[in-house]
């Protein structure tokens, strides 16, 4: 009797533990269960968000934004071989030879496509052509890669305004397996005088890829080169002159900087706005210089200052450069 009824006293006491227990739980949740409402809602929320206004795929891929010659367009970039690298002039002439028919017409396309872009003209000639095309069909491997292609100018006459390029060969080796003639314009531009780029989605980088496009720089470059006349440019590059009594010498020296031959023309030198020799100057080609020396020209009185004009009547690149000033000690 004693241990049933210590038993159930027993009972009893874990009864009214185990409710207490119960009821704080209960009263601890339904203060929590607001704060959980609030962030599942939330969360749910969120989640209709990013489902309405995030792709349900993300690409990775890299893409080709930026086709220029340099992926930093606020740093200038040296993108030919030499600066003011042009031909004479925007009307290039051309010759193809032993071209399989793909290459022939991947070759033609790329002259399209250039003549498109720019205020250059191409023109398919028999034979002497200012770029020549020849084709090979024997691999050739350099560094681990096949070579496609070979380009590039072939004769440069250096002024001091521009580089000028007179004849460029371009040879193709493998076929474009591209929609562009990517190959075939990537050794036009070479002759053209464009180096490397840095940049893998520029048609100039070294390794050929089908994505890879022509930079707007590179078209602006070509259109600034050849928005400058074909004309000649004669400019002095170095005058000197003295007295021995009363006999003047000069020397005179000057240079066709500009992108055609000069016509013929005269030099005029005056002492004190005086004329004291007109001299004849021959037609020059662009890239010559002349040296003109003339000794014991008598004067009747001396002058401090000699003043040499080239006396053009036809049009120049820059009429700035004809006269110079000299004082005479």
């Amino acid at each position: 009797m004693g241990w049933k009824s210590n038993q159930e006293i027993g009972g009893k006491i874990i009864d009214n533990r185990v409710k207490q227990k119960s009821e704080n739980i209960k009263s601890h949740w339904v203060k929590v269960m607001p704060v959980l409402t609030f962030i599942l809602i939330m969360f749910f929320l969120g989640l209709l968000l990013v489902y309405i206004f995030v792709p349900l795929s993300v690409d990775f891929s890299f893409e080709a934004r930026n086709s220029n010659f340099t992926l930093n367009t606020g740093e200038l970039s040296e993108m030919q071989f030499y600066p003011n690298m042009r031909f004479p002039t925007p009307n290039i002439t051309y010759t193809i030879n032993d071209c399989t028919v793909k290459k022939k017409n991947d070759m033609q396309i790329a002259f399209n496509i250039i003549e498109n872009k720019t205020t250059l003209k191409f023109t398919r000639v028999i034979k002497d052509g200012d770029i020549s095309v020849l084709c090979d069909s024997s691999e050739r491997i350099e560094g681990g890669m096949f070579i496609a292609g070979e380009g590039g100018p072939s004769n440069i006459t250096q002024t001091d305004l521009f580089n000028v390029i007179s004849k460029g060969n371009i040879l193709l080796i493998k076929e474009s397996r591209c929609a562009n003639p990517n190959i075939a314009l990537h050794e036009l531009l070479h002759v053209l005088g464009f180096d490397h780029s840095e940049n893998k989605n520029n048609i100039m980088f070294p390794v050929t890829d089908c994505k890879q496009t022509i930079g707007d720089d590179i078209i602006e470059q070509i259109n600034n080169l050849y928005e400058i006349p074909s004309y000649p440019d004669l400019a002095f590059t170095d005058v000197r002159a003295s007295f021995n009594g009363w006999f003047f010498n000069t020397e005179i020296e000057l240079i066709n900087q500009g992108l055609s031959e000069s016509e013929r023309t005269e030099i005029i030198i005056y002492g004190d706005e005086k004329v004291v020799k007109r001299v004849r100057l021959d037609s020059l080609d662009y890239g010559y210089g002349r040296i003109i020396t003339l000794n014991n020209i008598f004067v009747f009185s001396k002058f401090n200052t000699a003043r040499y004009f080239i006396n053009s009547t036809f049009n120049e690149i820059d009429k700035s450069n004809n006269e110079v000033i000299l004082s005479i000690n």
